[in-house]
C-alpha cells in the first residue's frame, strides 16, 4: 500500500531494468480510497489523508448498490457540466488557488496541495448542485465552510504524524488578501447595496464604494482567528476605516447595524 501511494503521489514509478534497457513509467490512475489502519510515517504520511468514519447507514448504501444507474447517471451529468463550463472552471480554480496560497498553514507542502485539491473540488461540486437547483446558495456556503473547517483539522492532524510535532501558524495571516479573494470568488456573500441587503443571507454590503463587513460573520472564514485579530491586522495595514466611537460604523438605513469598513 505504501509503495502504491508513493507511485501515485510522486507521479512516477521507480525505474527498472528490462533486459538491457532502463524502463520508467507514469501511474495511470488517480486518488485511492481504501479502508486501512493508520499507515505511513514522515514523508509517506504526507501522501495520505486518513479520515476516521462512523459506521454508514447500510440500508441507504444497499439502495444505491441495487440501483447503480443513479450514481453513474449523476456522475455523467456532473462530468458533462464540467466539460461545458471548462473555461469558467479554470478561472475559478485560479482564483481559489490565490485564496489557498494566502492561508498560513505551517504544514508539509504535499498536505498544502492536498488541502487545495480537496477544497477546490468540493467547492466546484457545490457550485454544480446550486446551478442545478439541488441546493440553495446559502446551504452551499454553509456546507463549504463546514467542510473547510473539517479539512483544516484533518490536514493539521496528519501534519503532526508527518512532523512529529504540534501544528502552529508559521506566518502572519494575510487577512486583507483573503477577504479580497473571498469576495472575488463569491464565497463571502456581499450585497451590492443597502436596498438588497438581507441580514439572514449576507456577510456584508457595498456602501459608498466601500466594503462593510459584519463582525459576527467574518471570523467564520478564518478558523482560529477572532474579529479582533482581523481588525488589528487591517488597521495596521491602513485598510480599516474606523468610526468616531470605535472600530465599527453604523448604517442608519439598516436600523443602526454596525460594520467593519474595509478599504481596498
Amino acid at each position: 500500500m505504501i509503495e502504491i501511494t508513493r507511485y501515485i503521489a510522486d507521479g512516477t514509478v521507480s525505474a527498472r531494468m528490462r533486459g538491457k534497457e532502463l524502463s520508467q513509467e507514469s501511474p495511470k490512475c488517480g486518488v485511492i480510497f481504501t479502508g486501512e489502519y493508520l499507515i505511513g510515517r514522515g514523508s509517506d504520511a504526507a501522501r495520505l489523508l486518513p479520515v476516521e468514519m462512523e459506521k454508514p447507514d447500510t440500508k441507504e448504501l444497499r439502495y444505491f448498490q441495487e440501483h447503480p444507474l443513479i450514481v453513474s447517471t449523476f456522475y455523467r451529468n456532473y462530468i458533462t457540466w464540467f466539460i461545458y463550463n471548462y473555461d469558467e472552471i479554470c478561472d475559478i480554480l485560479e482564483q481559489l488557488r490565490e485564496k489557498y496560497e494566502t492561508i498560513a498553514l505551517c504544514v508539509h507542502d504535499r498536505l498544502r496541495e492536498m488541502y487545495f485539491f480537496l477544497g477546490s473540488s468540493y467547492f466546484l461540486f457545490l457550485q454544480y448542485l446550486v446551478e442545478k437547483k439541488i441546493l440553495l446558495d446559502t446551504d452551499a456556503r454553509r456546507l463549504y465552510l463546514a467542510f473547510d473547517e473539517l479539512l483544516v483539522m484533518l490536514v493539521e492532524q496528519q501534519n503532526e504524524r508527518v512532523m512529529g510535532k504540534q501544528f502552529t501558524k508559521c506566518e502572519q495571516e494575510d487577512y486583507l488578501q483573503r477577504i479580497r479573494t473571498l469576495c472575488k470568488t463569491k464565497q463571502m456573500s456581499i450585497a451590492n447595496d443597502v436596498a438588497t441587503f438581507d441580514k439572514e443571507l449576507h456577510d456584508g454590503v457595498l456602501h459608498r464604494k466601500k466594503l462593510y463587513l459584519r463582525g459576527e460573520r467574518v471570523p467564520v472564514y478564518f478558523p482560529g482567528s477572532t474579529m479582533e485579530d482581523i481588525a488589528d491586522y487591517l488597521e495596521a495595514q491602513g485598510a480599516l476605516e474606523t468610526g468616531k466611537m470605535g472600530r465599527t460604523k453604523q448604517i442608519s438605513r439598516l436600523k443602526g447595524m454596525r460594520f467593519y469598513v474595509v478599504i481596498f
